[in-house]
């Protein structure tokens, strides 16, 4: 689900969790206290049966806050979608309800793809051939962003899953520039 908190209510969390640490507020009462300044917004992409979604907020090369949307729809490789702010990823949302509405998931799925561009596909011949899907959101790092995924290796007799690091350009976390050749585990 998606899920919205403002920067000073979020920065006053991290203060209230401090409390807790230190003893001086319980887990109930922290939870009883910070859950109201979440705002749910609901599935990203409604009535589709993916789990393999995550949001990245990062500035562009002139500074400009974005969002970059990476998702898995067709069983197999990663993709990713640019947008404005939150409220342009809320104002999609509920157009894709609405689009959504009137047509089967198959077709869903193949106009968010029309929509997306590759982020990262599943390799042939490699331990991620058979499906690869978004492990952890992206990790900021002076370097770019790390993705931890999740690769399956399909052979004639056996399945097994793994997991996968990919690193993306800092100011365009759309632009995989490094994939591990070999499983981190």
């Amino acid at each position: 689900a998606l899920i919205t908190i403002s920067v000073e209510d979020f920065l006053g969390i991290e203060k209230d969790y401090e409390e807790v640490e230190q003893g001086k507020m319980s887990i109930e009462e922290f939870v009883g206290k910070t859950q109201s300044k979440w705002i749910r917004h609901g599935i990203i992409f409604p009535n589709v049966s993916t789990k393999n979604c995550y949001i990245i907020n990062y500035e562009d090369g002139d500074g400009k806050k974005k969002i970059v949307l990476i998702h898995r729809m067709d069983d197999k490789n990663m993709y990713s979608m640019r947008f404005e702010d939150i409220n342009d990823l809320l104002s999609h949302r509920q157009e894709w309800a609405k689009i959504r509405k009137n047509i089967s998931e198959d077709e869903f799925k193949k106009y968010i793809i029309g929509q997306s561009q590759i982020f990262m596909e599943a390799r042939k011949g490699r331990w991620d051939n058979g499906k690869i899907g978004g492990g952890v959101p992206a990790i900021e790092r002076d370097y770019g962003w790390v993705h931890i995924y999740h690769g399956v290796s399909e052979g004639p007799n056996n399945r097994q899953y793994m997991l996968g690091v990919a690193i993306s350009a800092l100011n365009d976390p759309a632009k995989v520039i490094w994939r591990a050749e070999e499983p981190i585990l």
